[in-house]
């Protein structure tokens, strides 16, 4: 009995580990509908087998995709990062740029080659934060887990819809667009918890230190689909 109760245990303390629970979708072309994306630009979009396929119509040298929730705002107030996933099946590069609503704001942005699929990393910016952070970090505008100083007050708590924006087009291009994703919990640290966390931050080089807590995030490559 008392090992069945020890197996229960550990099988529960897996599953509070599980990634995928630290995650929240916000976006998947196999389950939410084609008419929660439109185009700023006159661009055709279809479903293209687990991908929303995006033809640029090519009336324009930049193009802009949005994505829509289906009933309320998504909050993104309990995460650090959004994902995006981006095919390139085309012959020339890709840049993609991720923002949230009307907001003139990039999060992240990603280069795709061409034939390849990346996935877009993006830093959930918050402007407000607990005056010590400040203290901790001063005249920095980027701090630690997406702390920005700013002008515009962020909207990652009432986001209307995920703004993708591809500033270089080539004629008769077009992508895929796969999943939308929220991932890695944020979490508030406390001042000690920074300063064990965080100093020192910079090399004898005045370089960061910690290449993963950076606020931009270049793009890790996938398998292309």
């Amino acid at each position: 009995m008392k090992n069945l109760a020890l197996v229960s245990l550990l099988l529960l303390s897996f599953a509070c580990r599980n990634p995928e629970s630290e995650k929240m979708v916000l976006f998947n072309p196999e389950i939410h509908p084609v008419n929660l994306v439109s185009s700023f630009t006159g661009d055709d979009i279809c479903l293209k087998g687990d991908r929303i396929r995006v033809d640029f119509s090519g009336k324009h040298e930049t193009s802009i995709i949005a994505f829509y929730p289906e009933d309320r705002p998504w909050d993104a107030s309990g995460y650090r990062f959004v994902r995006c996933e981006i095919e390139n099946p085309g012959t020339s590069p890709q840049v993609v740029e991720l923002g949230f609503g009307d907001y003139d704001l990039i999060h992240g942005a990603v280069i795709v080659p061409p034939g390849t699929t990346r996935v877009l990393k993006a830093v959930i910016y918050r402007t407000e934060h607990p005056a010590y952070i400040d203290s901790l970090f001063p005249v920095m505008h980027g701090k630690p887990d997406g702390t920005l100083r700013g002008w515009m007050a962020t909207t990652f708590d009432s986001i209307e819809y995920i703004r993708l924006h591809f500033p270089e087009l080539k004629p008769g291009t077009f992508v895929g667009i796969g999943k939308i994703w929220l991932e890695d919990p944020y979490v508030l640290y406390s001042a000690e918890e920074l300063k064990e966390k965080f100093y020192p931050f910079v090399d004898r080089y005045g370089q960061n230190m910690h290449k993963e807590l950076s606020l931009i995030h270049i793009s890790e490559p996938t398998r292309p689909y």
